[in-house]
């Protein structure tokens, strides 16, 4: 719920065969309005799943890097891949990461609900599960009709 979603997914990845922590990160996840099977893919056909939204140019982003974690700002966004823009002590330069890979800095209801479904369609629940739960800490009192659409797909 702290927006920091890439590196909840990974402790959770490392922790889901520990049944203690299991329970735990369930219990989490059902308190964080996201209730259900953390690694349960939803059963509709992906043909109905809405597209995700680009984020839109210059959002500061966290990405994973193959060294690291890395800050930025996307300079080109697609429904797939972004290019961030990251300055480092030796330069800028400009990696290409698969959207499900970076996370925006202090992300919207809105972002949260969009990469969602962006870890939907590459086909990994237990990331847009908690991308649900950041999204419904997020949204306003209006609600997220976006958001309500990935909490009735995932089981």
């Amino acid at each position: 719920t702290a927006g920091e979603v890439l590196a909840a997914h990974a402790a959770a990845t490392a922790g889901l065969d520990d049944p203690p922590f299991r329970r735990e990160l369930e219990r989490a996840l059902t308190d964080a309005g996201a209730a259900g099977d953390p690694t349960a893919s939803p059963t509709a056909d992906p043909s109905v799943w809405p597209l995700p939204e680009r984020l839109p140019r210059e959002r500061a982003v966290r990405v994973r890097l193959a060294s690291g974690a890395a800050e930025g700002a996307i300079v080109d966004a697609g429904a797939e891949r972004v290019t961030v823009r990251v300055r480092s002590d030796r330069g800028l330069t400009f990696p290409t990461v698969e959207l499900t890979a970076c996370e925006p800095i202090d992300p919207t209801a809105a972002e949260a609900a969009e990469l969602g479904f962006a870890a939907l369609h590459a086909g990994d629940p237990l990331l847009a599960r908690l991308w649900l739960a950041c999204a419904q800490s997020r949204i306003p009192p209006s609600g997220s009709q976006r958001a309500a659409r990935l909490r009735e797909l995932l089981p």
